[in-house]
């Protein structure tokens, strides 16, 4: 099978991380990409785990990406965050 691009953004997980998901990105006004993604942060993992928001951004049409960072945190009455989706909007934001 002939291999077709490379790798470029990995997500590792970890026992208190154990799972990434639901995943979206989008081409910001400067050029960078962002990259918004659940993480799931309790030794559960499952859909119904705590989670946030998280986002790493790319300056290099996503050769190489910043450290994540946490975007939305849940408050303290929800289960989780999840799910992300970006859009543009007509003024740019």
């Amino acid at each position: 099978m002939k291999k077709i691009g490379h790798e470029v953004l990995f997500l590792k997980t970890s026992e208190n991380n154990p799972r990434n998901g639901e995943s979206t990105m989008i081409c910001l006004p400067d050029g960078r990409i962002l990259f918004a993604y659940t993480e799931y942060y309790s030794s559960c993992g499952e859909d119904h785990g705590m989670a946030r928001i998280c986002a790493c951004t790319s300056d290099d049409e996503g050769e190489t990406w910043s450290a994540p960072h946490i975007i939305i945190e849940k408050d303290e009455q929800a289960q989780n965050i999840m799910s992300p989706s970006l859009a543009a909007v007509p003024n740019g934001n």
